[in-house]
């Protein structure tokens, strides 16, 4: 979590991660290829959608997870460390659990 919590800082803003709580906001693993292609992961497999409408939906949903992200990309990494010390002083704790706990909120990673 620390070398994790390093990298996240050493690279911000290029490489920016959201976190959220998943059980308000959920969704799938998806890429948006500009305006043009999305593709959705499907378990083994991908769905590609070339139309334009559904490309449009999937960037206001991506949009929604942005703006209701729990952690935004900014606070990451000392998320990442308040979870580490977390851990650290609970060896039984699971941090993406509904059950974990740290300063602020409970979250599960949803990027």
């Amino acid at each position: 979590m620390d070398y994790m919590a390093q990298r996240v800082e050493a690279l911000y803003p290029l490489f920016r991660i959201f976190l959220s709580d998943e059980k308000q906001v959920h969704t799938i693993p998806c890429t948006i290829f500009g305006v043009r292609r999305v593709a959705i992961y499907a378990g083994s497999m991908y769905v590609v959608f070339n139309d334009s409408e559904t490309v449009m939906q999937m960037q206001r949903h991506f949009e929604h997870l942005i703006r209701h992200a729990r952690v935004q990309p900014h606070d990451v990494a000392d998320t990442l460390r308040q979870m580490a010390t977390s851990m650290q002083d609970n060896p039984d704790a699971r941090p993406f659990s509904s059950s974990f706990r740290y300063p602020g909120t409970a979250l599960s990673a949803g990027l």
